[in-house]
């Protein structure tokens, strides 16, 4: 994964990949964990291209294989039309903006409850374990009785 990472910082570096700005002067480009990648970037004809050949760059570098049947683009404020011609040229499927990475929801709202019910249904059900282990028996009746 640093050889992708350095292959994005060097694109930048020479103006042939755009990262996706926000606020201003905020930027983001690609998110990491592990081999589960994002990459976030300004949606047009010549930052595809640049991806493009950052992917193909990463895979004769690393001798690693990118699994584009696996992969999904998402797209915001971009037409239908560019969706499916960056699904055909990346040769990817589209996906709907509300998937998972990483066991976290994510979406084009963050302010909406569906999108963290996910994650509070497993807190709890990780925290209801971890409480009870640490009780009391007086302080379980509480828990199941009320006070």
């Amino acid at each position: 994964m640093e050889v992708l990472t350095a292959l994005m910082k060097k694109s930048k570096e020479m103006g042939e990949f755009r990262d996706f700005k926000f606020k201003g002067d905020k930027e983001v480009d690609m998110l990491q964990f592990a081999n589960n990648t994002i990459i976030i970037a300004e949606g047009d004809t010549a930052n595809l291209w640049s991806l493009k050949y950052i992917l193909r760059g990463f895979e004769l570098m690393s001798g690693s294989r990118i699994n584009f049947h696996k992969s999904n683009h998402y797209g915001l404020n971009v037409g239908d039309w560019f969706m499916e011609a960056v699904s055909s040229f990346l040769s990817c499927k589209v996906g709907k903006l509300s998937f998972k990475f990483l066991g976290v929801r994510v979406s084009d709202n963050p302010r909406k409850l569906s999108m963290w019910k996910d994650l509070i249904l497993m807190l709890r059900k990780i925290l209801s374990v971890w409480i009870g282990s640490y009780l009391s028996m007086a302080g379980r009746m509480v828990l199941i009785f009320g006070s």
